[in-house]
C-alpha cells in the first residue's frame, strides 16, 4: 500500500514510542467492528507492549485475544495558505492540516485479578508523576478499591504492525516551513505541541 505517501510516514520505533508517550490516550477497534470504537490511556511496559484497562461492560472486554487496530492522534494543526511565497506569485495555494499520529495493529489480551492491580498501580504512578501529583491507589479506603476493581479488567496490547504519520509540510520548500513555523508560534496554540516541535527539529538538523 502507498497510503499513507512515504514523506508523511515512518517505522521509527523510537520516535513511536516517544509520541505514545507524549499522547497515551489510544483509540481501540475491533477488527469485526463488533462494538464501538474505545479509548483508553495506554503506559509501555516493553518493546512492543502497552498495557491498560478497560470497564468489564465494555464490549471490547468480551473479545480476549482480539485483533484490532488502534489510533492515538498527538497533534494537529490547520495551514493556511497565506504564509506561502507562491499565494504572492501565482495565487495557486490551497489551506492544508498537519498531523501527527501513531496508527497499527495490535492483540488485546485480558489479564487476571492481580495483574490488573499491577496495571493500575503502574498507571497511577506514571500518570500522577505528569501532572506531580500526589495521589495513590492506598489513599482510597480499601472496601472502596475493591468495589472499583470488580468493574473493571486490565489488558496488555500487543503491538504487531505500526505506523508513525507525520504529515509536517515535507513536501514544501524550507522557507515555507519556516513560515508555517512562525504562523504557528503566533497563533493560540503557541507554545506547545509535538508539530512545532517537530518542525524544530527539522531546521535543528
Amino acid at each position: 500500500m502507498n497510503y499513507p505517501p512515504k514523506m508523511h510516514r515512518t517505522d521509527d520505533l523510537m520516535r513511536r514510542d516517544t509520541l505514545m508517550a507524549a499522547a497515551p490516550l489510544a483509540c481501540l477497534i475491533a477488527d469485526d467492528l463488533s462494538c464501538p470504537p474505545v479509548f483508553a490511556p495506554l503506559v509501555q511496559t516493553a518493546a512492543h507492549q502497552f498495557s491498560g484497562h478497560l470497564l468489564r461492560t465494555n464490549p471490547l472486554a468480551a473479545n480476549t485475544n482480539a485483533p484490532l487496530r488502534f489510533c492515538v492522534q498527538v497533534d494537529e494543526r490547520y495551514v493556511s495558505p497565506s504564509v506561502y511565497a507562491e499565494k504572492a506569485q501565482s495565487g495557486k495555494v490551497v489551506p492544508t492540516w498537519n498531523y501527527l499520529a501513531v496508527t497499527g495493529r495490535a492483540v488485546l489480551r485480558l489479564v487476571d485479578d492481580d495483574q490488573t492491580q499491577c496495571i493500575l498501580a503502574r498507571q497511577t504512578e506514571h500518570f500522577e508523576a505528569l501532572v506531580q501529583g500526589k495521589w495513590a491507589l492506598d489513599d482510597a479506603p480499601a472496601e472502596y478499591l475493591a468495589m472499583m476493581r470488580k468493574a473493571i479488567v486490565g489488558f496488555e496490547l500487543e503491538i504487531e504492525t505500526f505506523v508513525v504519520n507525520v504529515k509536517n509540510s515535507a513536501n514544501k520548500t524550507e522557507a515555507d516551513r519556516q513560515a508555517i513555523l512562525a504562523q504557528w508560534q503566533s497563533g493560540q496554540k503557541a507554545n506547545n505541541g509535538a508539530l512545532i516541535a517537530d518542525l524544530q527539529r527539522q531546521f535543528a538538523g
